[in-house]
């Protein structure tokens, strides 16, 4: 038989439960948001190659989307925001395995047709995925985007916007990879890259002990964003 709890027993275990679950729902909270903000920069990217009426926003589309999506209470959705999120597609639109399966720092390229299994999308699903997806028209299976892109994706957004700093294909692709390994925070992420440890790693013929070195204290100083 279980001894009966006290008071603050009770306090205590509501707590932690509360806390161990808080941070869980944040982290699939993340994981949706970096889903979304792809899926937004892919519509944005086709609307400005494909849009019907694409000619008569220009260089306003993304103010203009942002007014209009600020109208339907979507939070959180300024210019700036669509603006990175169009950048984050353009950035990773080659998608396929994900960061920490990947053995080496290389680019698996795949249209997001390729990764909608054909019989879960109508022909006409298929082609407006292909194009753009028409204002009003039906979405693709979101379930079936989400699952897919959710393996690509394995940082949080924070940890994405760090990584578009990054110009280099290979290096931003290794501390993805890294990051991913060893579940940095934003925080250790913009460390590493501060210590430039893709390029100690590169000229190196230690590399184990660079990457033991590399878990050391390090000031971010030398990081752009703090000079």
């Amino acid at each position: 038989m279980n001894s009966p709890m006290n008071f603050e027993q009770l306090v205590s275990l509501c707590q932690q439960t509360h806390e161990e679950l808080y941070v869980r729902a944040v982290r699939v909270v993340d994981a949706h948001l970096v889903v979304r903000n792809w899926l937004f920069g892919y519509y944005i990217a086709e609307f400005e190659q494909y849009g019907e009426d694409r000619a008569a926003y220009g260089q306003g589309l993304l103010q203009a989307l942002a007014d209009r999506l600020k109208g339907l209470e979507i939070k959180g959705i300024a210019s700036t925001n669509l603006k990175l999120s169009r950048q984050f597609y353009m950035v990773f639109r080659q998608i396929g395995q994900t960061a920490s399966d990947q053995s080496d720092v290389e680019a698996i390229g795949q249209t997001l047709t390729d990764l909608l299994p054909p019989s879960e999308l109508t022909s006409n699903q298929t082609a407006q995925v292909d194009k753009l997806i028409p204002m009003g028209a039906s979405l693709v299976d979101l379930s079936t985007v989400m699952r897919t892109l959710s393996r690509r994706f394995t940082l949080g957004w924070s940890h994405y916007v760090e990584l578009l700093t990054l110009d280099d294909t290979a290096e931003r692709r290794f501390y993805e990879i890294e990051a991913a390994a060893n579940q940095w925070t934003v925080r250790e992420l913009q460390r590493q890259i501060a210590s430039s440890l893709y390029q100690r790693l590169a000229l190196s013929r230690d590399k184990d002990e660079i990457r033991r070195l590399a878990k050391g204290p390090l000031t971010l100083e030398g990081h752009p964003r703090n000079r």
